[in-house]
């Protein structure tokens, strides 16, 4: 197999909003489908997607696939990683900080439609937060950091922008979600680092979203 030719800074660019905008335009179903079946084909769709994004950036050359901090796990580090991720994550998604967040800025544009048949329910609660998990944490912590750093960002650089992204991600929930959202990223981000591996921060997005969802069944 023939290897790819090294792409420019305008194509890296390019890709990088590829990787990033599906999460941007999928808060548009939060807004026009109330629906349950219509939004989880929405919100599931556009995070099969850009698992397939990855792969063909990948392929494309726009990072190597080591980049994406997925192979070897340093357990030690690892376990520190995970645990105070977890901590961090359902410190900060508790009732108290939503509350902390919409008493700031109360409004918002749309909602996540309730889910009422319980087979779904509990399907979505575990089968579809983990694809929010594995996907999120794979663009976020992942792809964007591996992209800016081709870009000549440093790794602070990186985590503060693929940071900021992932809150405006969840632009349709208010104000007070994104900047909720972008702490717990924050915090995510420099365990990944710190762990050298997106699995402890997969593991612990897992457990904060099946914690919040939880909480609703």
């Amino acid at each position: 197999m023939s290897t790819p030719e090294p792409l420019t800074r305008a194509q890296l660019r390019s890709v990088f909003v590829l990787l990033a905008a599906p999460y941007l335009l999928n808060d548009l179903a939060n807004i026009f489908v109330s629906a349950p079946i219509p939004w989880l084909v929405c919100d599931h769709g556009t995070r099969l997607l850009s698992l397939a994004s990855v792969a063909w950036a990948v392929r494309r050359g726009a990072f190597a696939a080591n980049e994406l901090a997925l192979g070897r796990v340093p357990w030690r580090r690892a376990l520190i990683a995970g645990l105070i991720a977890t901590a961090g994550g359902l410190l900060l998604n508790s009732a108290v900080m939503r509350e902390v967040g919409w008493s700031l800025a109360p409004w918002q544009l749309g909602r996540i439609p309730p889910i009422e048949p319980p087979g779904l329910r509990w399907l979505d609660c575990f089968g579809g937060v983990m694809l929010v998990a594995v996907s999120e944490e794979l663009v976020f912590r992942g792809a964007l950091p591996a992209l800016l750093a081709r870009l000549g960002a440093s790794p602070t650089a990186g985590w503060l922008v693929a940071t900021v992204w992932f809150g405006l991600a969840h632009w349709s929930l208010g104000p007070g979600h994104v900047v909720q959202t972008a702490l717990i990223g924050g915090v995510f981000g420099l365990m990944a680092q710190y762990g050298r591996s997106l699995w402890p921060v997969i593991v612990a997005h897992y457990v904060v979203d099946v914690v919040a969802f939880g909480a609703t069944l």
